[in-house]
């Protein structure tokens, strides 16, 4: 059986039953209060923190709080980005169809599509502006037809968009959906520039008929601003 050895007295020495202040809970405890493990005042460990308040920060010596301050978010800024005047607005049919598709078909349509703009103008226009359409109609007076409403939906990709305006006329409502990109288009006029917070409107047929309801003899509205309204 192996022996123990002594080593001698060790000049660390515990604390006594009696030599131990006791804990007194009616006092209130500072950040230098006595270590919650062994109770002892003059201890160098883990000390409580305060009951009765935050800890106040610490200072290095030259002033500066040590109290941990998040850092600054960097702010970055593209020097070649363009200012919000010359922004190129993208039409939403130019956006590719999240699908499987022949690059040569898209290629043809996207030509065809550039090529349509060069001789008829689309302005740029959302769901919620107020529209004026002229179309060639063989039936009408004067073989046009002009309809004033507000857009409620733009759909469809490529040179299938399409978009449709709604109108309440007489009491009854009107809806016309028109193809972006018909060779029977004679001019879109934009009547108020706005968006709406929802990207389709045809909710609005259920709704009251003044929610709908526009002069056909509106005049345009001037857009103050660069940036385009929005009209919740």
């Amino acid at each position: 059986m192996a022996s123990i050895t002594n080593l001698g007295p060790s000049k660390y020495r515990a604390p006594s039953i009696s030599e131990r202040r006791p804990v007194d809970r009616a006092e209130p405890r500072t950040a230098h209060a006595r270590c919650q493990f062994c109770l002892w005042d003059e201890h160098g460990g883990v000390q409580e923190v305060s009951a009765a308040g935050p800890v106040q920060d610490r200072f290095l010596a030259d002033g500066e709080s040590t109290k941990f301050q998040p850092p600054v978010k960097p702010v970055f800024i593209d020097k070649k980005a363009l200012p919000e005047s010359q922004r190129r607005f993208l039409s939403p049919e130019f956006i590719p169809r999240r699908c499987r598709k022949d690059p040569l078909y898209f290629r043809i349509e996207r030509d065809d599509m550039i090529e349509r703009r060069k001789t008829f103008n689309i302005p740029e226009f959302y769901v919620g502006s107020i529209l004026a359409v002229t179309m060639s109609d063989p039936h009408a007076g004067g073989k046009l037809h002009r309809f004033v409403g507000l857009c409620i939906q733009r759909s469809g990709k490529g040179l299938g968009a399409t978009f449709v305006l709604r109108n309440v006329i007489e009491g009854q409502g009107v809806e016309m959906r028109y193809d972006l990109y018909s060779p029977r288009m004679h001019e879109i006029q934009v009547l108020k520039l706005e968006k709406r917070l929802d990207s389709n409107l045809m909710y609005l047929r259920d709704a009251l008929p003044e929610y709908s309801k526009f002069d056909v003899d509106m005049k345009p509205v001037m857009l103050l601003g660069s940036e385009v309204p929005v009209n919740p």
